[in-house]
């Protein structure tokens, strides 16, 4: 018989977690699927913390899926993408055993035996444990960049911005050559264009992305709506091409356009 599996991929939103990329989650993820002779049924990719489950949307529609008995696996690279909460790994895994549906992972060994659901545990357990030391980690980095007198932000700067000085990363400026990358895609957007048409054509015109080696349409609507530089709910049209929430994008003058909360 068939197997059909949905492939779950998530990045989380805490600036130290260490993200696989969508992307790479996604082409492990297939991989496997055809080393274990599975068809794969739908991809759902979404950026949420790992540390909630009832409010994610794609991981709500894979378990309906499940539930109507159009699948029969649940792929994920690792456990820890599913959630970095014991008791949420214990319910959603509690939920499959009861549909029917199998949990397999790509790095790690998991099945049903009893070891295997104790392994189970084992990894959530860790996975929360990492979680809060990730929660501590930020808060202390924080803390005392601050009380040093030094910018407060993410792992990295934000895509059009740069160091003033690389070395002494004093303050920041406008990083010109992106920021009119910035203002294009933006105005791309806003008159109706995807993000698939835009981020094809940034590959094809050689336009460095803003991490690895091409621009994906995931990695592309991430930047667009970078919450560290973008105002919300501030109208910027009064007749938008899309009729979505506007939101003001970025404090880089010419630098606006309407995404979709």
């Amino acid at each position: 018989m068939t197997t059909i599996v949905d492939i779950y991929c998530r990045v989380s939103t805490d600036d130290q977690e260490n993200n696989t990329s969508l992307e790479g989650q996604e082409a492990e993820a297939r991989d496997y699927c055809k080393e274990q002779g599975f068809i794969v049924g739908m991809v759902h990719k979404e950026v949420f913390t790992g540390f909630k489950y009832r409010e994610r949307k794609k991981l709500l529609e894979m378990r309906q899926r499940y539930r109507e008995g159009k699948i029969q696996g649940v792929v994920v690279r690792t456990l820890d993408r599913l959630s970095r909460a014991q008791a949420h790994v214990s319910i959603l895994l509690e939920e499959m055993d009861y549909y029917g549906v199998t949990l397999y992972s790509v790095k790690e060994i998991i099945d049903n035996t009893p070891m295997g659901k104790f392994s189970r545990m084992v990894l959530a357990h860790f996975a929360e444990m990492e979680r809060e030391k990730i929660l501590d980690r930020t808060i202390t980095g924080r803390v005392n960049k601050a009380k040093d007198g030094k910018i407060v932000s993410g792992r990295k700067l934000p895509y059009g911005w740069k160091w003033n000085n690389d070395t002494t990363k004093d303050f920041v400026v406008i990083d010109e050559e992106r920021a009119a990358v910035l203002r294009q895609t933006a105005e791309e957007y806003a008159s109706g264009s995807t993000f698939y048409a835009i981020s094809t054509r940034l590959n094809s015109e050689g336009v460095p992305p803003a991490e690895g080696k091409v621009w994906y349409p995931d990695a592309l609507r991430r930047v667009l709506t970078d919450s560290r530089l973008t105002g919300k709910n501030l109208k910027i049209f009064d007749k938008g091409t899309r009729g979505k929430q506007v939101t003001l994008l970025y404090t880089i003058p010419g630098v606006q356009t309407e995404i979709e909360s």
